[in-house]
This record gives C-alpha cells, structure tokens and sequence, in this order.
C-alpha cells in the first residue's frame, strides 16, 4: 500500500472517530512507546494532512507549528493539529501499536522455539 492509499484510508475510516480525552491520552502515553517506523509515518502523514489541506503549504518548516529534526527529534503541540488530522494520527498509532504488539508476540514465540 501507498503512503497515499494509506493516508485515504485512515482519512476514510477516521471521520467516524470521535478524539475524545480518553483518546487523547491514549495518544499521547502511546505515542512515547512508537518504534522509529511509527514515526516516520506519523511525520509523513502530518506532511500529507498539510500538503492536502493548506494551499500556502511551506515545505521548509515543520507544520502546525512543531519544532526538532524529524522524523524521531520532532515536537508538536497536539491541541494546534485540526480534528481531522488528529483522528488520523489516532486511529494509526491504534493500528501501529497493535502491530508492533503482534511483532513482538511473534518474535517472542521465535526465541522460545529457538528459530
């Protein structure tokens, strides 16, 4: 899958989420435990959700005013993303912990098999 299909279908899938606090928390204790591919992706789909929605996009600097080296370094404020994008960033980082907690099942079920 594309980043671009990616970005569609958590766009899709998303608008039914409603970013309540509880989701907020999650996010944000969640979001700490992210492996580097999580947050490549995360960055590219805010980068996405800017380019596809701001007709002034600058790609010289971090949207929705963040700040660091991206993609691992990078800091935002989660309050100045739109409603949107947050529900995108949510519902990827449920599906993204989920996997990396799959992984490491499996990784796990390896080791004690010795493969």
């Amino acid at each position: 899958m594309s980043i671009h299909q990616l970005y569609l279908n958590l766009l899709t899938t998303s608008e039914s989420i409603e970013f309540t606090p509880e989701s907020q928390e999650f996010f944000l204790k969640n979001i700490k435990n992210i492996d580097e591919k999580g947050y490549e992706m995360i960055y590219i789909l805010i980068k996405t959700f800017e380019i596809e929605n701001n007709p002034l996009y600058n790609q010289l600097k971090l949207p929705y005013e963040g700040s660091g080296v991206p993609p691992k370094e990078m800091k935002f404020d989660l309050e100045k993303f739109p409603e949107k994008l947050k529900k995108i960033l949510f519902k990827f980082l449920t599906i993204h912990i989920k996997n990396m907690e799959e992984e490491q099942k499996i990784t796990k079920q390896r080791q004690n098999l010795n493969i």
